[in-house]
């Protein structure tokens, strides 16, 4: 998961330039989870590598020696088709 696709998913980037205002929070975003997790964004290096992450429902950046979680992402074609409801009795089976 790259920072773009949490964006398009819902997940929110803080307004720093609005210095004293707070930024929102997307609960309501199926990327959104209480743990943080990181993405696969390279954000910079500023005297170490820093990468892109996600805190409940808004995006951020912080150096890659912090110890968050990380979630695995498959991207499909759209002309994908999956049965199932991605349950332990009954998992998304992908064909196409």
């Amino acid at each position: 998961l790259t920072i773009d696709e949490a964006v398009m998913g819902g997940i929110n980037i803080p307004d720093f330039a609005t210095e004293g205002v707070p930024f929102s929070i997307n609960t309501y975003s199926y990327l959104s989870m209480a743990d943080w997790y990181w993405t696969m964004s390279p954000i910079g290096f500023r005297g170490d590598a820093h990468s892109g992450f996600v805190d409940g429902g808004v995006a951020f950046g912080d150096g890659v020696d912090f110890s968050y979680g990380v979630r695995p992402v498959v991207s499909l074609k759209s002309d994908i088709t999956f049965t199932g409801t991605g349950t332990y009795d009954n998992p998304f089976e992908i064909s196409g």
